[in-house]
């Protein structure tokens, strides 16, 4: 804006001041924005190291439960045969649950109060999970494999990679699914059984 005593100054002056004057808006318009991007950087800063220590303090910790370990531990000492043996034995699947066959009992009901043994939520879900492969794998491996590889688990978490959703052998490389239609009588349908309790002995094995 000019001064009220610049209309009796010549246009030079006038000019030479509005130069000044923009100069110096210009300059604090700058500071201006310095600051304001200096305080939100800090808060942005500061915000994220509040979020991140939350995260710590609140963050579970991850872990695996190796289902047959588990079996072992637990009903090993009652039940001499293995977890999917169990399962095929006196289970069931009924309308998506698993249920104990004589009795039509959820197994979880079981599980929660099973001649003094204490489970957690996370190791009856591992229980019902291994019971679960052992009843869909329909006993394709001990049918097919296990006159020479003996047991599914030790076998698939031994010899077995998984890379990209594909099961390989660690030494050869050989992709797993072609492999099984030259090296066994399996069918089709009993090769995806295989693939997929492969896949589960593997994803349940405990990270080292």
């Amino acid at each position: 804006m000019v001064p009220p005593d610049a209309a009796a100054t010549d246009q030079e002056r006038i000019i030479r001041y509005v130069k000044v004057t923009f100069r110096e808006d210009l300059k604090m318009t700058r500071t201006i924005a310095k600051v304001i991007a200096s305080t939100a950087t800090a808060l942005l800063l500061a915000t994220t190291t509040n979020a991140q220590d939350a995260t710590t303090k609140t963050a579970a910790p991850q872990t695996t439960i190796d289902p047959h370990a588990l079996y072992e531990q637990r009903c090993g000492s009652c039940h001499y045969e293995h977890g999917a043996d169990l399962a095929r034995k006196k289970l069931k699947i009924v309308d998506g649950t698993i249920r104990i066959a004589r009795t039509g009992k959820a197994v979880e009901s079981l599980l929660a109060q099973h001649h003094g043994v204490t489970l957690t939520s996370e190791e009856t879900a591992a229980l019902v999970g291994l019971f679960d492969i052992g009843l869909r794998s329909k006993g394709v491996f001990q049918k097919h494999c296990a006159l020479c590889h003996t047991s599914g688990v030790t076998f698939t978490r031994k010899s077995i990679a998984v890379k990209d959703g594909r099961l390989y052998a660690r030494k050869a490389g050989t992709e797993i699914g072609p492999f099984l239609g030259q090296h066994s009588r399996a069918t089709p349908s009993e090769i995806e059984l295989l693939i997929e309790m492969m896949k589960y002995q593997l994803r349940t094995k405990p990270k080292t």
